[in-house]
Formats: C-alpha cells, sequence, structure tokens
C-alpha cells in the first residue's frame, strides 16, 4: 500500500486552497473512513481526522460528514485545504542519465519526492511537471526520505513504471548509501534486527528494533574514521522504513543530522516548530541527516543489460567531512566499496 497520495491543485497562483484527491484501492474495501484516513496518513492524530471529515473532506462529490462512512474500491475521496504558506527547499533535480522511458535524477536533501503536509509544489514530481510537462506523467519509482539526497528512478512509461517498482519489491536492485555517523567504526558488518513502528511514540512514523518486528537485513563497510565520526558505505538487504537510520542507531552509530534516531524526540518537535535554529544545529551537527543515496546497480528495465547509476556527494556533505581533517582511519581500496575520494562534486 502506498503513503502518497496523487494530490492536484488549481494551476491559478493566487488559489487559497490546495485540493487533495485519493481513489481507494482493494485494501480499503469496507474500511471506515476514519480508520482509512489514519492508515494514509499516520503522522495525523484522530482528533485531526475526525475535524477534516466534519468539515472539509467529500466522498464522490458528496460531503462524509460521519467517521463511520463506509468506503468502496474505487471511492474518490477529496480534502479540502486552506493554502499555507510553503517552506523553502532546494529545487536543483539534475540528471544523472535519460532513459527515454525513465530517467535517473539526483535529488537534492530537503526536498520531498511527492506533495502531501505543507509541500506541494516544491517536490520532485511537481518539479519536473513544470520542467516537462505532464504528459507523459512522471511517476516514482521507488521512495527516500525527504532529507536524503541521491539517486532516484523516476518513470514516464507505464510499463517501465511496473517492472522497475516489481524489481524492486523483489529486492533485484542493489542500493548503495553513503552516510556519515557518530561514533568510531573499522570493521565490516552486518545488522540483522527486526523492525516495526514504535508503539507510544509521539512520532507516528518512528521505528525500533523489536522481535515482532518485519525482517531487516543492512550490511555495513566503513570508509573513514576520525575522532568521533566515520564515514560509512551502507547497503540495505531489504527495505522496511528508515531502515538504515534505524539500524545504525541501534547499534549506537545514528547518523550525524538525524532528528529522529539517537537523539531525544523533543529535538524533532523542536524542529517542526522552530525550524533549524542555531542552537538545535550544533546539537546535530548538520542541517540535514547524513545520508546520501549514491548508486543503484540493476538490470535495465527494457534490455535486461547491466545497469549503473550513481550520484556524488552534495556539497554540505563533503564540507563536513573537510571541516574534520584528515581521516584517522582509512579502509584499503576494495572493489565492492565506494572510493571515498570520488565522493565529490
Amino acid at each position: 500500500m502506498s503513503r502518497d497520495p496523487r494530490i492536484e491543485w488549481s494551476e491559478d497562483r493566487d488559489a487559497k486552497v490546495v485540493e487533495m484527491r485519493l481513489e481507494t484501492e482493494g485494501w480499503a474495501r469496507s474500511m471506515r473512513l476514519d480508520r482509512y484516513l489514519c492508515r494514509r496518513f499516520p503522522k495525523l492524530s484522530r482528533t485531526r481526522v475526525q475535524k477534516i471529515i466534519r468539515t472539509t473532506l467529500t466522498v464522490n462529490g458528496h460531503p462524509a460528514r460521519k467517521a463511520g462512512t463506509t468506503l468502496h474500491v474505487g471511492d474518490v475521496v477529496v480534502i479540502r485545504r486552506p493554502l499555507k504558506v510553503e517552506p523553502e527547499t532546494p529545487r536543483d533535480v539534475r540528471v544523472l542519465a535519460d532513459f527515454g522511458t525513465f530517467m535517473a535524477i539526483d535529488k537534492p536533501a530537503g526536498l520531498p519526492v511527492h506533495p502531501a503536509g505543507r509541500y506541494y509544489r516544491n517536490t520532485v514530481t511537481t518539479i519536473l511537471k513544470e520542467r516537462y510537462g505532464s504528459d507523459p506523467k512522471f511517476v516514482v519509482a521507488h521512495r527516500i526520505d525527504r532529507e536524503t539526497s541521491g539517486v532516484l528512478l523516476v518513470c514516464r512509461d507505464k510499463t517501465v513504471e511496473r517492472t522497475l517498482k516489481q524489481m524492486f519489491q523483489d529486492r533485484r536492485v542493489r542500493k548503495t548509501y553513503l552516510a556519515i555517523v557518530r561514533g568510531v567504526m573499522v570493521e565490516p558488518g552486518q545488522i540483522d534486527l527486526p523492525l516495526g513502528q514504535v508503539e507510544g511514540s509521539r512520532i507516528h512514523v518512528k521505528m525500533h528494533v523489536t522481535e515482532d518486528g518485519a525482517p531487516a537485513v543492512t550490511d555495513f563497510f566503513p570508509i573513514r574514521s576520525w575522532d568521533e565520526y566515520s564515514l560509512v558505505d551502507v547497503r540495505p538487504r531489504t527495505g522496511r522504513q528508515h531502515q538504515i537510520r534505524a539500524h545504525m542507531a541501534a547499534i549506537g552509530h545514528p547518523i550525524v543530522g538525524d532528528k529522529m534516531y539517537g537523539v531525544p524526540e523533543d529535538w524533532f518537535f523542536e524542529f517542526l516548530e522552530s525550524g533549524m535554529t542555531g542552537p538545535l544545529l550544533e546539537r546535530l551537527d548538520l542541517s540535514r541527516q547524513a545520508l546520501h543515496a549514491a548508486r543503484l546497480e540493476l538490470a535495465h528495465p527494457e534490455t535486461g543489460r547491466p545497469l549503473v547509476v550513481e550520484a556524488p556527494f552534495w556539497d554540505d556533505m563533503t564540507e563536513f567531512l573537510d571541516r574534520l581533517g584528515p581521516p584517522l582511519w582509512e579502509a584499503e581500496a576494495t572493489d565492492g566499496i565506494i572510493d571515498a575520494r570520488r565522493t565529490g562534486r
């Protein structure tokens, strides 16, 4: 089930309302409206969901009003809300390779992939629409977090879209990330710890290691280490939500700049309330999580030929490492590890 709704809004730049449109799928058959919204938007409280249903929501063009409204497959749920000031984000989406039916792009940190929450025009899909038009429509083949930079595949062909999504689901795409973590790491290893959502956390999407969680496996290969930090090549074998971030925090090496893992939860809400203040930046060391999707290895979805796409470090991570000075330890050259000397732009 995708949690990324399709959002449409008026092309009038002076519009005062943004409209969110969702078409219910098979998993929502006979589900109560309030439960459906809670699953689609896990960050929303039940109180907030109830208010949306009473005031701004229609089902098939008619006001719903009641939380217990039963949904059917194909129902169209529309939420209208006042247009708020959208946060500024980087919009420098760079094309790494254009294969005709799909593209590999380099997403900057801080740019959401889909419209959601406070973001509706400053997103990857909207920027691509502005740049290339809406026919054909670009669809993202997989997900990376808003604060993560790096390689992202976007499709302009439905057959290729289905093929790529299936390849990611079947784990036939090899993903390599570069992360700057806290603490000294010099030995490669594997984290095999199940992950599930944290019950009772004020952060509804937060994950943690739990016995009844979904299987999650992450391989890691340290590249360089300093007194208090390490640069690590990280390769998730599974694709759980926040897997790398939760796993690295679980072994005592949280990612630098992460506001959710390895730090007090109050820091996350401090950021939501006040943005990146000087005192918060001093505690986090970096304004965004130091996680970069550096490489994808897969078979071309149409020809089957081996395909490798890489994205170099963005300047903020490079500059952070430069400030640390010469490393105290560096891995010997290995074919399986991304060469740290090639990470800069």
